[in-house]
């Protein structure tokens, strides 16, 4: 058994509809801290996000029906106390502060509605082969997190919780076509999913798995 190549977060595999929905960019609040399951991690390209009340942006809670606004595609500016002024950046370091509008951190946000994803599964034994992890398809499931301490919150789709039930965060559309997929007794297969829980005023109704 080979483990498949890990890839991170959710990455965008093709619109739902005519067209995907266009990027938006988003703040991220003066010291933020992403903590999923009490891990400290930045704010990383990948990574699912929901709406906060102060007109930002935070990491996506995984399970207990948690809702999500977008993904983060990219990362515009993040403050540099050191420059004294905003940089580019690959992550956005936890604690982050900044004062004043043109310091804000930014991001580039795709909001999920309407967006078939790929992500990978986080293990390798609750399905083991092709036919089991197609057998999935049309079921629900959530998110888990793999976290690295400082290094990212590595979303995945937990495979385990895999069942009908509409209050589950994914909606598994298929098996991803990617080459990526060379062993389906190992970690890490790659499956498309669309997300069932969508935090927007305007999103789609909850879908009940088949």
């Amino acid at each position: 058994m080979a483990d498949n190549l890990v890839r991170y977060g959710f990455r965008p595999f093709k619109g739902q509809y005519s067209s995907e929905e266009k990027l938006e960019e988003w703040p991220v609040a003066s010291a933020y801290q992403a903590s999923p399951g009490a891990v400290n991690v930045p704010l990383r390209v990948g990574d699912a996000v929901i709406r906060v009340s102060d007109g930002t942006v935070a990491i996506a809670v995984a399970g207990s029906a948690g809702k999500v606004y977008g993904v983060i595609e990219g990362i515009v500016q993040v403050y540099d106390a050191a420059v004294g002024a905003p940089v580019k950046a690959k992550t956005v370091p936890g604690g982050t502060t900044w004062t004043g509008l043109v310091n804000q951190t930014k991001v580039l946000v795709r909001p999920v509605k309407g967006v078939i994803f790929e992500v990978d599964a986080d293990d390798a034994t609750t399905a083991t082969t092709e036919a089991a992890y197609q057998a999935y398809r049309g079921e629900n499931a959530d998110i888990s997190y793999s976290t690295v301490l400082n290094v990212g919150a590595f979303p995945k789709l937990d495979i385990s919780t895999h069942a009908t039930t509409n209050t589950l965060q994914l909606n598994i559309v298929g098996i991803s076509p990617t080459g990526d997929n060379r062993d389906f007794a190992g970690a890490n297969v790659k499956l498309l999913v669309q997300f069932n829980l969508v935090d927007d005023n305007h999103g789609l109704p909850q879908t009940t798995g088949v």
